[in-house]
């Protein structure tokens, strides 16, 4: 544990001072560097590089990844612009890729609609003459209004009569914008799906290779169980199995506990003076954010999270359990698999009933008998075990045993999901072809035990609900721990604080009178509500995956938009003022602020340059200043709104303000070029994420359709000025506003029907009749909004009904037929920058790659989520080589006293206990993997401890002899020590932390080395029987003469071909020279 930072003795004249309550600590320490802060900025922004693999010929590189491990070619941002700019796109992934596809594919439709209504501006213009009224004839409803056309309202219904609205020239153009968009609704999902396609082909990611398992036995935790079972049903090697637990509230204290250490350690190297009052109460909103950090802060903190993880660990884990009975069968491979928990202890409260005996399963057709009756037609004689299981229906028969293990009563710790990936897409494929099933069939199977001959192979008596998963990055695993009825109740409060929101805002909206002013603040207003809604639902919400936060932000943030864009600025203007020439202006402005004011709002981020230029430098260290210029935050969510919101605004009053179109089309035109700009040169970094958000937009755009011809409808029957008096005594009006005492239940239609067909009906005691452009209208629109509605409800609940009808009843059986790349996944590594499966944490430092959180075998680094240049020691939450901690780091401090000594025992099975299994196999039989083998294993046993700063003769002995290998946990943290090395590529010239004049070694950790079999941990199965190999020729060891002791802080590893390099974690840098005290 980090020490307190050492207290500052005030001077004579600062000792009758009291600090302030206010201001932020005062830092004694080195001025901090804007031009470091400067290069991580330009580290941070996105890179390509060459990968003649990729159908682009070339890769979006790793965040912080400056050269190509497998080239050592230098990365190079993207151009801001050329010809191939979209298929560069694809290469950040299906859903931004999507999003810049989809806002080109807006805006040309809607620049041909705008050329459409530009005959209704150029008419309105030309025969709207206000003159033909005096201002005295004219009912303003008691407003200050202007109706006469001019500036922004030019072209627009303002001034114009009752009589001069035209079928040809105002009518026939809106109806041909409505056929258009409604067409544009209907094949944007189809060019959706063939754009999809074309970026799974021009990018290969991990979810082109895996499946993932959401249903799996809960008793089986080894991965090599789930291995030779797909091996055995398809036809393709099993490359990694990745087993996710429920463990994402131990995964979430670690982190914190890693960033707490991590801040102590950079108080260490200076002087910070304590907050005052104020200063505390704020705090703990803004230490997240880099703000207001303290040593005594981070100190308390750092105590009570270790206490919540000891006592977690304590409770929850099953080594700290009593032991109970398991009962294993046999397989016809000799392997043992475990039954479940359930039948365990039916199996045993039978048996303590009676000597010998039957017992049903319950659920499955089997019996198990011992004793006497452990017989059967194809086993005779009882076995030496005493104990058989028999299938009623086949008589097949395994052979039981039963042994002592320790369970817990707690779930957490069993797998929650399973991925598995194979060596080739078309074995992805194949597997899903094979395991898919409908949710009906499961559940037949499960509670039934019926099965019928289209049922997929059961795996330990469990129908596989098989699918394929997200990317990896985007699946929030420290959110695995929150059930699905919680995030329900969350979603729910969530949104209903964003409604209690949108009143609110209503509110203040319909009592502001002026135009401009009502501008300004819808603006404001909808440049705040992301940063609010982002922090509501930080503190509210739980996902599991990122594409699902994004969507709840989109829907609540669109809604938000739309009630206060929309809404709250037709309802502030009254029936006789939304066409008025004030009104109008007024929605212009709103336009006008869209296309060329919030673009240049997000270029310039006022926010990210205050934390950057004033915040950054009152930072304790440079590495926190350098993490306030990882790039301006954002999310696809916001930007998705943004242009629904343009769009929805200008079909909105597309009918009364046509020339609106071209400036929404100038809008959205204006969005790509700067979010592309944005995209590339100031954002900060997020994980790929799918095409969820870009689905829900497509039924977004025929919802704006069909409230457009309801508006549009609105306006053409209320066309024109209103003269003084005109609806003094209108029942139609009266009867609209009645409606909000009516049932909505029984009057909707009606209070509908009255909106759509309510105009003046009365002037001077005459009747008004409507117009022959009016009838048009009304003949038509109620036809073109029924189909627009139509497929809105098709769009954004029909489709999701129907994907979760078939996959209940038929399966969803939805593959992607892709162009299947020829290369292996074992072969992608580095050159592809493609990550496996690993369960993973948020860094606490922003911009800085996540933490890894499972406990890891034979994977070799460039399948990890961490660019080139960053040591795995430093990022897992397992055991942090960061902060110099002892082997098994972390287990070992919050483990209970009676373990913290036995390396091999308690403390080994205590890890894979509360961590994930991501086990991968290399290819076998190699040359170059048997002179790897050799060449780490020269390393002794005494250079592993003085690299790990321990005493080799003061461990504990082993249970296996004096050549185990203690450290196992040390270097990675969570790699088993007892795994064979994965093949490692061409060693790298070092500099592993900061911007060096060498590149990078690709070293192996001194810790992830071979050692000789050892006992497995315990687990509810035991691994199947070794797969056989051809023995490689070994080599032999060249003793080495014992090293020279390091200072402090320093540490030996050795590069892959076995030339040794030092690691200083003072600083954070490499060096191939030995050092010296």
């Amino acid at each position: 544990m980090a020490a307190r930072a050492p207290a500052r003795r005030p001077s004579a004249a600062a000792a009758g001072r009291r600090p302030s309550a206010t201001a932020p600590a005062r830092r004694t320490k080195a001025k901090l560097s804007y031009e470091e802060a400067r290069k991580h900025f330009d580290a941070q922004l996105p890179h390509r590089i060459d990968a003649p693999n990729q159908a682009l010929g070339f890769r979006k590189a790793r965040q912080g990844e400056a050269i190509s491990a497998e080239t050592g070619k230098e990365a190079e941002l993207y151009p801001l612009c050329s010809s191939t700019m979209l298929e560069e796109l694809d290469s950040f992934g299906v859903g931004i890729s999507l999003y810049f596809r989809q806002l080109l594919a807006l805006f040309a439709v809607a620049a041909l609609c705008a050329l459409i209504l530009l005959t209704s501006g150029l008419y309105n213009a030309n025969t709207c003459d206000s003159d033909k009224i005096t201002s005295d004839e004219v009912d303003k409803g008691g407003r200050d209004l202007d109706y006469r056309q001019g500036g922004t309202s030019t072209g627009s219904a303002a001034g114009c009569l009752r009589t001069d609205l035209s079928g040809a020239r105002n009518v026939a153009p809106d109806i041909a914008v409505c056929v258009i968009m409604l067409v544009a609704a209907l094949i944007a999902d189809k060019m959706r799906s063939r754009a999809k396609s074309h970026v799974d082909e021009n990018a290969q990611t991990a979810s082109d290779y895996t499946i993932v398992i959401r249903n799996p036995p809960r008793h089986i935790i080894d991965p090599e169980n789930y291995r030779s079972f797909f091996e055995e049903h398809v036809n393709d090697a099993v490359v990694c199995v990745t087993i996710a637990k429920d463990n994402g509230l131990l995964m979430t204290l670690m982190a914190q506990r890693f960033g707490f250490k991590r801040d102590l350690a950079e108080f260490a190297k200076t002087d910070v003076e304590e907050l005052g009052f104020l200063g505390r109460l704020v705090q703990p909103f803004v230490y997240g954010m880099g703000l207001l950090k303290t040593p005594k802060y981070a100190q308390d903190n750092l105590e009570k999270v270790e206490k919540q993880l000891k006592a977690y660990i304590e409770e929850h884990s099953r080594v700290t359990a009593p032991p109970t009975t398991v009962f294993d069968h046999q397989g016809p491979d000799g392997s043992w698999t475990p039954f479940r928990q359930e039948d365990c202890l039916q199996i045993k409260k039978a048996m303590d009933s009676k000597d010998d005996g039957v017992v049903k399963l319950e659920g499955i057709p089997f019996e198990v008998r011992w004793g006497d009756k452990a017989v059967s037609k194809k086993m005779p004689k009882p076995p030496d075990e005493g104990m058989i299981q028999v299938n009623i229906k086949n008589d097949n028969t395994r052979v039981v045993r039963h042994r002592e293990e320790r369970v817990s009563e707690f779930d957490w710790h069993k797998p929650s999901r399973v991925y598995v990936t194979f060596e080739t897409e078309a074995g992805m494929e194949h597997a899903l072809e094979t395991f898919e099933t409908s949710g009906f069939r499961r559940m037949v199977s499960k509670y039934l035990g019926w099965e019928s001959e289209n049922t997929p192979e059961a795996f330990e008596n469990v129908v596989l609900n098989v699918s394929r998963p997200v990317e990896p990055s985007e699946i929030l695993w420290h959110t695995s721990h929150v059930r699905r009825s919680e995030r329900w109740v969350r979603l729910a409060v969530s949104f209903g604080l964003t409604a209690a929101l949108v009143v609110g805002v209503y509110y203040v909206s319909i009592n502001i009178d002026d135009a401009n002013s009502l501008a300004l603040w819808v603006t404001f207003v909808n440049s705040a509500l992301p940063v609010f809604l982002k922090a509501m639902q930080l503190m509210v919400e739980v996902h599991r995956e990122y594409g699902d936060d994004q969507d709840s932000m989109f829907l609540k943030l669109l809604l938000s938009r739309w009630a206060n864009t929309v809404i709250a600025a037709f309802i502030a203007y009254g029936r006789r003022s939304r066409l008025s020439a004030t009104a109008l202006s007024g929605v212009m402005s709103i336009l006008l602020m869209d296309a060329f004011l919030l673009p240049v709002l997000r270029v310039f981020d006022v926010y990210d340059l205050f934390m950057r230029y004033v915040v950054g430098p009152r930072q304790p260290s440079q590495q926190d200043m350098n993490a306030l210029w990882s790039g301006a935050d954002w999310n696809i969510a916001e930007r998705y709104t943004d242009i629904m919101k343009t769009l929805g605004v200008g079909l909105f009053y597309a009918a009364a303000v046509p020339y609106g179109l071209l400036v929404t089309a100038a809008a959205l035109l204006t969005s790509f070029v700067v979010d592309h700009y944005c995209l590339l040169r100031l954002w900060a970094w997020k994980p790929d994420f799918d095409d969820q958000i870009s689905r829900r937009a497509i039924g977004c755009i025929a919802l704006l359709v069909f409230v457009h011809v309801l508006v549009t409808q609105y306006f053409f029957q209320n066309w024109g000025v209103y003269p003084a008096g005109a609806i003094d005594d209108d029942a139609c009006l009266d009867d609209v506003e009645a409606c909000f005492g009516y049932d909505p239940l029984q009057s909707s239609g009606h209070c509908l029907s009255s909106f759509l067909r309510c105009a003046p009906s009365h002037h001077r005691g005459k009747s008004w009749d409507r117009t022959p452009a009016q009838r048009l209208a009304l003949r038509a629109y109620p036809i073109i909004g029924g189909m627009a509605l139509a497929v809105a409800l098709w769009r954004l609940i029909g489709i999701v009904m129907k994907r979760c009808l078939k996959e209940f009843i038929w399966g969803t059986h939805s593959h992607d037929y892709d162009k299947q790349m020829p290369v292996g996944f074992r072969d992608l590594g580095d050159e592809m920058a493609i990550s496996a499966y690993v369960p993973t944490v948020p860094h606490p430092v922003p911009g800085e790659p996540p933490l890894i959180a499972a406990n890891i075998t034979g994977l070799p680094d460039d399948f990890l989520p961490l660019p080139p240049g960053k040591p795995k020691e430093f990022y897992t939450i397992c055991n942090s080589g960061y902060m110099g901690e002892a082997p098994f780091g972390a287990v070992r401090d919050l483990a209970p006293a009676h373990m913290q000594a036995d390396f091999h025992g308690l403390l080994k099975d205590l890890l894979h206990d509360i961590f994930g299994e991501v086990q991968f196999w290399v290819k076998e039989n190699t040359d170059t993997d048997a002179l790897t083998h050799a060449t780490l294993g020269a390393m002794s046993h005494a250079d592993e401890a003085a690299a790990c700063g321990v005493d080799a003769t003061a461990t504990t002995p082993s249970p296996r002899g004096d050549d185990d290998d203690y450290g196992g946990y040390g270097g990675m943290g969570c790699v088993d020590p007892d795994a064979p090395t994965p093949k490692l590529p061409t060693p790298k010239a070092p500099s592993v932390f900061a911007q060096p004049p060498l590149p990078t070694p690709k070293a192996p950790s001194v810790f992830a080395q071979p050692a000789p079999p050892a006992p497995q941990p315990v687990s509810y199965a035991r691994p199947a029987a070794p797969r056989p190999a051809q023995p490689a020729m070994p080599l032999p060891a060249v003793p080495r003469p014992p090293p020279a002791a390091l200072p402090p802080g320093w540490q030996r590893m050795l590069t892959a071909d076995g030339r040794e390099y030092f690691v200083d974690h003072n600083t954070q840098t490499t060096s191939w020279t030995r050092p010296t005290f």
